[in-house]
């Protein structure tokens, strides 16, 4: 979960909200979360012998096609996170070479970045273990310069530096029922973005020692990642203005700690963007071969993706990955100015469809399925309900413009699926549900193009 997104957490709220709708953001998605977090919890107990996370439980729910798009949705959604990983690097390190990378989606940046793309491709064709040691050394590097931001801005925070500014640029009218409400929702596309990746460990369950193992995982990470997230958003509103900490250059931890004089602090969050980007990168490269590997495995992915080296890496599925990174980046130098939150919020919007449809399944099953003693079958009924509202909440929030997005890249998809099931005849039920994403694809080319 702390890849980029924690380092320009700051800059990226204050750009839509004052810090009153950004501590109301952290308060609803902070609740709502749990119940997403729970779920992959209580799923992972319940159905430990489905091992390869969220795909697993779509499949297992809702039948192969709804297994393949969310499959697919998540691969895709974090093929975009790894673009913004690529966008932000550079961007950190024009700080030392000055105007070489500007905001991070010049050519040379497009360069920088698809380097790293493929050395990340050859470290992961080592495996998932050999990347556990570097995953290791990464965190603790990347928490390191987070904590310390956090000390300094505490040792700065006023609260009546905040009630001054508590509504933020906009004034008073930023505390209008409309306006504030629509602020909140602006900040929660972002907060979302900060929690993908709490299903990890789910999605490689199959390495792990125990589903008690994932399930520990999993609540830890959310825990410690919420406390850091809510302080690195709120601590700068108590020292900054919202217009100057919307200024902040990228990485804007670092910028926020250059405006109050503390260089030195700031060279050292710096080295962690580095730090962070590099480890999550590898990270992310390992997991996001190994969802197509497992699709491919059942069928709904086409043979090739489950192809598997001496190590017992995918390499099919990781090569095919990192090409569509590469086209990805290439893309990214057209949106100059705006690539960084057009990564993130494609991101989120590809994202909750899968979470809701994990909730869902959880839900089915507490309502008519199997059932063991590890959690009692009212808990799971109560987290699945309301994990599915929240996520059926934010996929709505998203606005029409990024769900036409959504939808498009969804039926962009389906080609894959026809592949790997090539010559049988699809049941109706798929039938009817590929028709309907299809349609929504032609409604969303309708809503986004002139």
């Amino acid at each position: 979960m702390l890849g980029g997104g924690v380092y320009n957490l700051p800059k990226s709220v204050a750009e839509t909200s004052g810090p009153a709708a950004v501590a109301l953001a952290w308060v609803v998605t902070g609740v709502g979360m749990v119940f997403v977090v729970n779920t992959f919890r209580v799923l992972s107990l319940q159905q430990p012998e489905l091992k390869n996370g969220i795909y697993t439980y779509a499949e297992r729910g809702f039948g192969p096609l709804a297994g393949y798009l969310v499959a697919y949705g998540y691969w895709v959604c974090n093929i975009f996170a790894m673009v913004a990983y690529g966008v932000l690097l550079p961007a950190t390190l024009d700080a030392v070479f000055l105007g070489v990378f500007g905001d991070g989606s010049n050519w040379a940046s497009v360069a920088l970045s698809s380097c790293v793309t493929w050395a990340m491709f050859l470290l992961a064709r080592r495996g998932a273990e050999s990347s556990a040691a570097i995953n290791v050394v990464g965190t603790v590097c990347k928490v390191v310069p987070i904590v310390l931001f956090a000390c300094l801005l505490a040792s700065r925070f006023s609260l009546a530096f905040v009630g001054e500014h508590l509504a933020g640029s906009a004034g008073l009218a930023g505390l209008e029922p409309a306006a504030f409400l629509g602020q909140v929702g602006d900040t929660m596309t972002v907060t979302l973005f900060l929690f993908i990746g709490v299903e990890g460990a789910v999605v490689v369950s199959g390495e792990a020692k125990s589903a008690k193992a994932v399930s520990a995982a999993t609540v830890a990470g959310y825990v410690v990642v919420l406390v850091l997230y809510v302080l690195v958003s709120l601590l700068p509103f108590g020292c900054l203005t919202q217009d100057q900490v919307a200024a902040a250059a990228s990485p804007s931890l670092a910028s926020i700690l250059d405006a109050l004089g503390m260089g030195w602090a700031s060279a050292v969050v710096k080295a962690g963007v580095v730090v962070s980007l590099l480890s999550a990168w590898l990270v992310w490269t390992v997991m996001l071969g190994q969802m197509p590997l497992f699709a491919a495995r059942d069928h709904v992915f086409p043979a090739a993706f489950a192809r598997e080296n001496r190590f017992g890496a995918p390499t099919f599925s990781l090569f095919v990955t990192c090409v569509l990174i590469q086209c990805m980046l290439v893309a990214a130098h057209f949106l100059s100015g705006a690539a960084w939150s057009a990564m993130v919020n494609i991101t989120a919007v590809m994202a909750m469809p899968c979470y809701l449809v994990c909730c869902l399944f959880l839900l089915k099953l507490a309502l008519r399925g199997p059932w063991g003693g590890v959690t009692g079958r009212r808990s799971g009924l109560v987290t699945g309900a309301l994990g599915s509202l929240f996520s059926a909440y934010l996929v709505l929030e998203a606005g029409v413009q990024l769900l036409a997005v959504a939808c498009i890249l969804y039926a962009a998809g389906l080609p894959v699926y026809l592949w790997a099931r090539r010559g049988e005849r699809l049941p109706r039920g798929e039938q009817v549900l590929a028709l309907c994403v299809l349609a929504a694809a032609v409604a969303g080319v309708v809503l986004i193009v002139p």
